[in-house]
């Protein structure tokens, strides 16, 4: 109970100086679980900073609405892009509290549901050794970029068996 009160206090302490939410632009929004009944918590970060700029209790419109209430329509209007896992009511909040926002999926969501959607047509991943031989996609020779390239181009080439 001491370590929770001090950790409040120094928390009290930091937001009378510092406002967190003062410039945000690019943000991320998502829900944690914590504790085994599946408690929530809504996290907000800051993408040019990388620094957890709001927490709070639930998983719902209203419970986000708390954040954007803390934040006012001045700064939410000044916010130019939100990444989020694509749920319906963070993205109902988004579109009605920061219109000027272009709504975004994070990459991790992204890759998450592409692994998914390969395990669909490939069936699920298998360890090295049970892995079947075929063709796997290479990006043109001299490409480091992680974005595809503009001509959509990709080779196919057999798997090399390690020696």
């Amino acid at each position: 109970m001491r370590v929770r009160r001090s950790i409040c206090r120094v928390n009290q302490d930091v937001e009378a100086v510092v406002d967190r939410l003062e410039g945000l632009r690019r943000i991320g929004i998502d829900e944690i679980s914590y504790k085994r009944s599946h408690r929530y918590l809504i996290v907000v970060v800051d993408h040019d900073t990388g620094r957890l700029v709001w927490a709070g209790p639930g998983r719902s419109e209203a419970a986000l609405g708390v954040f954007f209430d803390e934040l006012g329509d001045q700064r939410a209007a000044e916010l130019t892009h939100v990444s989020a896992d694509m749920a319906d009511w963070i993205a109902k909040t988004v579109a009605r509290r920061a219109p000027n926002a272009v709504r975004c999926a994070d990459p991790f969501h992204i890759v998450a549901w592409a692994i998914e959607a390969l395990d669909i047509v490939t069936g699920p991943r298998l360890e090295p050794s049970q892995r079947p031989q075929g063709p796997t996609v290479t990006w043109p020779a001299g490409t480091d970029d992680w974005r595809l390239p503009t001509d959509r181009t990709v080779t196919l080439r057999p798997v090399e068996e390690p020696r």
